[in-house]
């Protein structure tokens, strides 16, 4: 079985990156994951990150839950889903990674040479169907079901909540599922259960950083998730500036405090602007700033 406190780590970054760039939980925590347990284990725990990720956001904003639109996907993707589920048990772990990096390379290939396209309708259902049946396996078919259906929402936030919505229930209704299909299931979510409450604490956090990231951004860089290198880039160099600031102003406070810190092995006390590796965390702050003011 995967180590729990290594689990919980890996799941806590995941969906708080999530939380602030808008998408990636499920496939950070599956790729990380991956490099040090058992890929099959890892598809049974996903769905209870993925509720309490879904459950965390529903929390925030249910009151921009558009009701018809999250029947509207359910109906699509819940037989998909379903299948997928069943699918599980069923597939070697070496053939779900292969299946897996395949999707991500698909997907991928997509938003990078096809980012505008415009798909006919029957092709837009079918990107909904074959979501749902990815979520059923692997629990990341929602940039699938996005891919045909987001532009029937009429805001961000009504998309976000939507569907926050549909995955809680989506994994709801999978985890259930696999109780009902017998196994160790049971067991697996009497062990990891407390991840859950840790995932929805770093949704929350992250998504408070991706609120005063939106705050800071310059006005010439759009503000919203998903809109280039410029904006990604200006959010690096928030985040950075932040752990630096956070960093300096602990130093200070340890110096003021106690030596212990600024001792070197011959017992000696050097002032902090000595310090080689704070002159090139400056250096490189220095230089992030000059690039975001280009």
């Amino acid at each position: 079985m995967p180590n729990f406190s290594i689990i919980a780590i890996i799941a806590c970054f995941a969906y708080a990156i999530e939380s602030i760039f808008g998408f990636g939980g499920t496939i950070i925590f599956l790729g990380l994951s991956g490099f040090f347990f058992d890929f099959n284990s890892l598809l049974k725990l996903a769905m209870i990150v993925g509720l309490s990720s879904g459950l965390a956001v529903l929390i925030q904003s249910y009151k921009h839950v558009s009701t018809k639109h999250l029947i509207k996907i359910l109906i699509y993707t819940m037989p998909g889903a379903i299948i997928g589920t069943y699918f599980i048990n069923y597939f070697a772990s070496d053939v779900l990674i292969k299946i897996f990096a395949l999707i991500l390379i698909v997907y991928g290939c997509f938003n990078l040479f096809f980012p505008n396209i415009i798909f006919p309708q029957i092709l837009r259902k079918f990107f909904v169907i074959l979501g749902g049946f990815i979520q059923g396996i692997y629990t990341i078919g929602g940039p699938f079901v996005l891919m045909g259906y987001k532009d029937s929402f009429s805001s961000k936030q009504e998309l976000r909540s939507t569907m926050a919505g549909y995955f809680f229930i989506i994994n709801s209704l999978r985890a259930l599922f696999f109780v009902f299909l017998g196994g160790s299931y049971l067991n697996i979510v009497k062990i990891y259960y407390p991840i859950a409450f840790l995932v929805m604490l770093s949704v929350w956090i992250g998504y408070y950083f991706h609120k005063k990231i939106s705050v800071v951004l310059p006005p010439n860089i759009p503000n919203n998730r998903c809109c280039g290198f410029n904006h990604h880039l200006h959010i690096f160099i928030f985040i950075f500036k932040k752990i630096f600031h956070t960093w300096y102003w602990l130093m200070n406070l340890c110096k003021t405090k106690t030596n212990f810190f600024f001792r070197l092995p011959n017992r000696r006390k050097r002032n902090m602007q000595s310090n080689k590796f704070v002159r090139s965390m400056k250096n490189c702050y220095i230089f992030l700033d000059s690039i975001a003011k280009f």
